[in-house]
Formats: C-alpha cells, sequence, structure tokens
C-alpha cells in the first residue's frame, strides 16, 4: 500500500495510511477465532520467543536475530 500521508521526523520517514476501505476483504482466509488468535498471541510471546537472542524490531516489522 501507498502511503497517504508522509512526514519526516528527525530523518525518519513516517509514514500514515488511512484508506481502511482498501483494507476490506484482508484476512478473509483465516479462520480462526478471535480466542484463538488472542490464546496463540499470548503463547507465543509468554513460551516461544527466545528474549536472550532475539530483537523485536516494531520499524521492521520482524524479529532481529
Amino acid at each position: 500500500m501507498e502511503p497517504t500521508y508522509t512526514l519526516t521526523v528527525d530523518g525518519t520517514e513516517c509514514a500514515y495510511f488511512d484508506k481502511v476501505d482498501q483494507l476490506q476483504g484482508f484476512g478473509a482466509d483465516n479462520k480462526a477465532s478471535i480466542a484463538e488468535l488472542l490464546w496463540g498471541f499470548f503463547h507465543y510471546w509468554a513460551s516461544q520467543h527466545h528474549y536472550k537472542r532475539d530483537v523485536i524490531s516494531v520499524g521492521l516489522g520482524k524479529t532481529i536475530r
């Protein structure tokens, strides 16, 4: 998706997307319930994520080793 707005703050590009109507149907193939998704989230972060080895990067959207 192309951002709706962009702004550079202290050398970091900040992007914003507000055309949520374009997200209609995103994730429609996922049949898990909200409870299953929430359980999976907490299960991963409580017992699967390797906190001594991996760092979570919000900026990159992934785990860095």
